[in-house]
């Protein structure tokens, strides 16, 4: 028995609307999946890597105590056109990590961490640690102020003998208010009428903006950076995708992950299995990660605190693409796996120059539309409350 079925256009459009996030998932999952399991992309251990340090462009295994796996809920390129735009923008971006550097006299530093062995004596919340490698961190020693999920780390004794510089890393979004103002109070105290001029002009040596996107799964998500040579994949051993990180450990590096999978590691590692099947049933939670160190910027090489407007745009050469659209492109589908494994930039480095220019431009023509002016304002919005709320306190 067969059907005749007659639609018209504006029907066929709707119906076309409604289908193309099952389409999307379908085939991307298939071809990624056939891709990896075919042996054509080359898979490594995550220890492995790690001891050896191999390629820069890699798929790795990681290990993992969860198995979850989400699937979007909704279409990723309408929900990021809104998503990295006001209004949503100022709702879901966050700074998720600020570290700056004080430079203090060796006296003013010797009394603040005089205050705070003090402090540790009397509270099971700070706590002192010495660096087994302070080659990585720059500083041998720190004191941490903990509790629950907040952190704030106190980084002193430089591997430079000349440095009397203190670094101060926190997430201004998890830190507790109190063990903040401690801190800061502490250093206004120490500093007394040279603490404005010593934060306004600290010195900002990383920091991390997040955008936390609901609804769709880290394996529907198409990405790409300019000029980053580093692309590594991160998948368990039944290929789910986990994690996609652009770049190296250097002045711009871009992360994509599963965070409510994270979480679900968490929960399982801590022996909460109860939470970890709660979590299993939430909406897909796919965070997008820019950590940026301006003093590896060959335009700035240093950033104070007071001229933090001269950060450039956390997502600047960052392009998301319709996956769809790709897929429907005659160009661009041979190619799908290959941009999702090795990334868009290893694959186009592989092409002529004719045929370089052909594919950037069906690229562009499959680009998700994000308005980097709006992104920017809200970095300067959260990097000015940080500022102003240390002030506020000093």
């Amino acid at each position: 028995m067969s059907y005749n079925i007659t639609v018209n256009d504006t029907q066929l459009i709707q119906l076309i609307q409604l289908l193309q996030p099952l389409t999307t998932l379908k085939n991307s999952h298939n071809i990624v999946d056939q891709a990896i399991s075919s042996g054509l992309i080359n898979v490594i251990n995550q220890t492995e890597y790690e001891k050896r340090n191999l390629p820069r462009v890699c798929v790795i295994q990681k290990e993992t105590a969860s198995n979850h796996r989400g699937f979007s809920e909704i279409h990723p390129q309408t929900y990021l056109e809104e998503h990295f735009s006001y209004p949503r923008l100022n709702e879901s971006m966050i700074c998720d990590k600020i570290e700056f550097t004080v430079a203090l006299s060796a006296n003013a530093l010797a009394k603040i961490i005089c205050i705070l062995k003090r402090q540790k004596k009397k509270s099971r919340c700070v706590h002192h640690t010495n660096f087994e490698e302070p080659s990585k961190t720059k500083f041998r020693s720190a004191y941490i102020i903990a509790k629950e999920e907040s952190s704030l780390i106190v980084l002193y004794d430089s591997i430079n003998r000349n440095n009397a510089k203190m670094k101060i890393s926190y997430n201004p979004d998890k830190v507790h208010k109190q063990h903040l103002d401690n801190l800061i109070s502490i250093i206004a105290f120490v500093t007394k009428s040279s603490f404005d001029k010593l934060i306004n002009k600290a010195r900002i040596t990383r920091v991390d903006f997040a955008i936390d996107v609901i609804g769709i799964h880290i394996s529907d998500l198409l990405v790409n950076k300019a000029r980053t040579e580093y692309h590594r994949v991160y998948i368990t051993s039944d290929n789910i995708h986990e994690a996609t990180v652009f770049g190296a450990d250097g002045y711009n590096r871009l992360t994509m992950y599963d965070k409510l999978a994270e979480q679900i590691h968490r929960a399982i590692e801590s022996g909460n299995y109860a939470l970890a099947d709660s979590l299993s049933n939430y909406r897909p939670h796919t965070r997008i990660e820019p950590s940026m160190r301006p003093y590896k910027m060959t335009c700035l090489k240093s950033l104070d605190f007071r001229d933090y407007e001269k950060l450039h745009d956390c997502f600047k050469g960052v392009k998301f693409y319709n996956e769809q659209a790709m897929l429907n492109n005659f160009y661009l589908k041979d190619y799908f796996a290959d941009f999702k494994l090795k990334g868009i930039n290893y694959v186009l480095a592989t092409l002529n120059r004719k045929q370089k220019r052909m594919f950037k431009q069906q690229l562009a023509m499959v680009e998700v539309d994000i308005n980097h002016k709006h992104i920017k304002s809200q970095q300067d919005l959260l990097l000015s409350r940080i500022l102003s709320e240390i002030l506020s306190i000093g």
